[in-house]
């Protein structure tokens, strides 16, 4: 598979602060089957990147950018009282959790607002209102950098000490005990609770 790099691109619309700074080289990830190739091509200095909500450009970046780009949000499970969900690492964090209040699962609506990614989620370990995203993810899948992007499933536990040599690509949830109420349980990661009719609404800043 071919990758096609980008000279001297502006990341003034890649991160949030508005930096006027530029990439050396660029490309996107858009599909997982790109990964083994792009690293085969990647040397110098890499700066993957999300949302870019939690970057500070000071000067234009001397390597390869690589914006994250992966989509999908997956149902794998629904017992009646709580579903799983999978979504990928380049899902933006807010329209996922609008994603799981449109489709009526309760438990991410105190995260709803945080700018960034899926991906950046469990790095980042967001938190509002007396929910943190550690409390509802129970696993990541991440992408080796240093075995060709092999995949690799983790727990809470060690996502972020593996940080520094994987990517995030998928992500499972489970809401909080303090969110579920008698609306359910949670069970892994993307977990939400389906309200019964005891339940009060959910609900958040979501179109």
């Amino acid at each position: 598979m071919t990758i096609t790099f980008q000279q001297h691109v502006s990341l003034q619309p890649f991160n949030t602060f508005g930096i006027a700074a530029s990439a050396r080289r660029y490309t996107e990830l858009q599909q997982l089957s790109q990964l083994p190739a792009l690293l085969a091509e990647l040397d110098g200095p890499v700066l993957w990147l999300g949302g870019g909500s939690n970057l500070l450009l000071r000067d234009d970046y001397p390597g390869t950018v690589v914006r994250i780009l992966l989509k999908g949000i997956r149902l794998l499970a629904d017992d009646g009282d709580s579903v799983v969900i999978e979504a990928a690492a380049g899902e933006n964090w807010h329209d996922f959790v609008c994603h799981t209040l449109q489709q009526g699962w309760c438990g991410l609506e105190n995260l709803s607002l945080i700018p960034g990614t899926v991906g950046a989620s469990p790095i980042q370990n967001i938190g509002a209102y007396g929910v943190e995203v550690k409390d509802c993810i129970t696993e990541v899948v991440c992408a080796d950098l240093q075995h060709g992007g092999a995949p690799v499933t983790l727990a809470w536990a060690r996502a972020v000490c593996v940080v520094p040599r994987s990517m995030p690509t998928t992500c499972v949830t489970a809401p909080p005990p303090q969110a579920r109420g008698r609306a359910g349980r949670a069970r892994r990661w993307a977990r939400a609770t389906r309200p019964s009719s005891h339940a009060s609404p959910c609900g958040a800043a979501c179109p």
